[in-house]
């Protein structure tokens, strides 16, 4: 979006203006001066000038309005509104006090009235590009992605090389996958305003998505040492990290940390004196900040949770800051409260939470998309905790807990991870399989005569080591394939880098098929076209491996050095299989080629699957929140013991 308030020299159409073109005043040249101060930032010396104009005359609505602007960049917006809408009182048709009253309502999280000032600012000055270009952002985050494109195409056709405008239609593409597009428009920005730190960040969003790992980081990195306190694209940047394969914990947490100094500890003054009743037995109220309470990983993991939680010992309350589903409305039924928070700024969210006297207060999404860390980097409740949406440290100080398990992060491995580990007894986490998913098909080999891998895991885990071990299975293993499905895995940049990695290795391109987006549950039934999944290293699958399990797929995977390659380990281990985890990449190839070359193997396993997953650990959500709420009691009373 387009920035702060700036001066503006365009005095109102209508109503008594003080202005410099003609003037309606014998002040020009102490407004001038004035306006010279404001920008130049000398905010104190500007202010003293229009105070000055405005009791000489009171009814100046461009004065009022750059009051306004004044009160804004000193972060004290109920005055900026105050002013501006003075001045709109006397100015109606006062193009730039509606638009700045946008960006102002914008900032605050008042959608609705951000709306309505930007297309008032349009219907005064239907040629105002940078008006149509908000609106469209504000579109796009109502969810309304046709009206916005509309919107911003309409800034660009007005303003062709507005770079800002070209960054918007990005970001709203990015919103819908079109990855392609949104990098030909972050380039076609970035050259008309190369230090644009909006353009690099999502430039860095497009190309992960598409596999292209180190010029996403390339990317991310340019929007930061473009604009240091670009919190959302340094957490963009750590999220590309957790995939690159010469990681380990420690290295992660040094990334981590880096977060942490940068946005977290300017924040730290700002922690409450929590008073919260310090009754270690009362019922604890469970805050759980999530912009994924719908059809997601973070909604199948904690719909189970949430339904079988003791409603006399705890009290869950959800603050939905995403768009909202059939599965949003099973999980606010579960829910003791449900708060759709997605308008709210950081800052008044924060004090949101403070005033629900939230106990323990849940991440859910960590460094990943539309995350909320500034929220909690205020330190809103006194108990804060980690879990689900994320793969391993967030790095905030103001984090207390990160909930996990034995097999994601290994005893001894404490010292590098800034949260305190809570280690579930059998997996940090239940599923919750879709109601939808289709019965386990026969086995697939048997019909079609060969050996069909899979993998539908996010382009970006798809590294050149992982690549050359698929290869040489596909080597060892005569006539298989390998189906590779997820959004953008066909697109035209990440199926080139895909076919010429395995050309590499002597597999030709009619051994694979790529498969781009698909509806859930045409996903989960294409798993009856597979015989084995492999799983990809080192950010191994979450959801996609026990999609896969309940599909009655077996996952071959390999452990690492980090939370992300540990994932399937955990699955595996809590379900009875740990045959199918591997110590290394060459016992990794030893093991799929072994499962596919033994058929009666694979066929007990695809017959069993489905019945001891939903008997095991990994669908068990009484099991689940009977422990969780163990941990939960636990923590509150370390809370309480001071």
């Amino acid at each position: 979006m387009t920035g702060t308030i700036k001066p503006s020299l365009q005095p109102p159409g209508t109503g008594r203006a003080t202005g410099t073109d003609g003037g309606y005043t014998n002040d020009a040249p102490i407004l001038g001066l004035a306006l010279t101060h404001h920008k130049a930032g000398r905010l104190g010396q500007a202010e003293i000038l229009y105070l000055r104009l405005l009791k000489a005359d009171p009814e100046q609505p461009m004065v009022l309005h750059l009051l306004g602007g004044i009160a804004h960049q000193r972060g004290d917006d109920d005055n900026a509104v105050k002013w501006i809408n003075q001045a709109l009182v006397l100015a109606p048709d006062f193009a730039d006090a509606h638009y700045n009253l946008g960006l102002i309502y914008y900032g605050q999280g008042n959608h609705c009235d951000a709306i309505d000032r930007y297309q008032q600012a349009i219907a005064v000055k239907p040629d105002f590009a940078e008006a149509h270009s908000n609106l469209g952002v504000v579109l796009k985050d109502q969810g309304r992605f046709n009206e916005a494109e509309e919107s911003i195409r309409q800034a660009l056709i007005l303003k062709p090389d507005f770079a800002m405008a070209l960054t918007n239609l990005a970001n709203l593409y990015n919103e819908l996958a079109r990855q392609e597009e949104t990098i030909a428009l972050c380039r076609q920005a970035l050259a008309l305003e190369p230090d644009l730190a909006e353009a690099h960040n999502n430039l860095g969003v497009a190309l992960k998505e598409l596999g292209q790992l180190d010029e996403a980081l390339v990317a991310c990195r340019q929007a930061i040492a473009v604009k240091p306190d670009f919190a959302l694209a340094h957490s963009n940047l750590l999220l590309c990290e957790q995939y690159r394969p010469d990681h380990t914990a420690l290295s992660l947490l040094q990334q981590h940390d880096k977060w942490d100094r940068q946005h977290g500890h300017p924040l730290y003054e700002t922690w409450p004196v929590h008073p919260n009743n310090r009754d270690p037995e009362r019922r604890i109220r469970m805050g759980f900040v999530s912009p994924d309470l719908r059809h997601h990983p973070v909604g199948y993991f904690i719909v189970g949770l949430l339904e079988h939680l003791n409603g006399d010992q705890f009290e869950s309350v959800c603050y939905s800051t995403g768009l909202s589903d059939d599965l949003s409305k099973r999980i606010k039924s579960a829910s003791h409260q449900w708060h759709p928070v997605g308008s709210l700024t950081d800052t008044s969210l924060a004090r949101r939470i403070g005033e629900d006297r939230i106990d323990i207060l849940f991440d859910l999404s960590g460094h990943s998309r539309n995350n909320r860390l500034l929220v909690f980097a205020r330190k809103p409740a006194p108990v804060q905790v980690t879990w689900a949406g994320y793969v391993g440290t967030t790095g905030l100080a103001a984090m207390d807990y990160l909930l996990s398990d034995g097999y994601s992060t290994p005893p001894g491995e404490d010292p590098f991870y800034r949260e305190k580990i809570l280690r579930m007894e059998d997996g940090w986490l239940s599923y919750t399989p879709p109601a939808y998913a289709p019965p386990v098909a026969p086995q697939p080999s048997e019909n079609a005569g060969f050996v069909t891998f899979a993998s539908f895991n996010n382009p970006v885990k798809l590294n050149a080591g992982l690549i050359g071990c698929w290869a040489a299975i596909l080597q060892a293993v005569a006539d298989a394939r390998l189906i590779l499905k997820y959004r953008n895995m066909n697109a035209a940049t990440n199926a080139e880098r895909i076919y010429r990695l395995f050309r590499s290795h002597g597999i030709d391109a009619d051994r694979l098929t790529l498969e781009g987006w698909s509806s859930h549950r045409h996903l989960l039934d294409r798993y009856g076209r597979v015989d084995i999944a492999l799983d990809p290293f080192p950010y191994s699958g979450g959801l996609t491996t026990l999609e896969a399990l309940w599909m009655g797929v077996p996952v071959v995977t390999t452990s690492g050095q980090t939370f992300a390659s540990r994932h399937s380990q955990s699955h595996l281990s809590n379900l009875g299989h740990p045959d199918l985890v591997a110590s290394d990449p060459d016992d990794y190839i030893k093991k799929a080629v072994a499962l596919a070359r033994d058929a009666p193997r694979r066929a007990a396993r695809r017959a069993d699957l489905r019945s001891t997953m939903a008997a095991s650990p990994l669908c068990d959500n009484v099991r689940f929140a009977n422990g969780f709420a163990g941990q939960m009691r636990h923590i509150w009373q370390q809370w309480c013991l001071g």
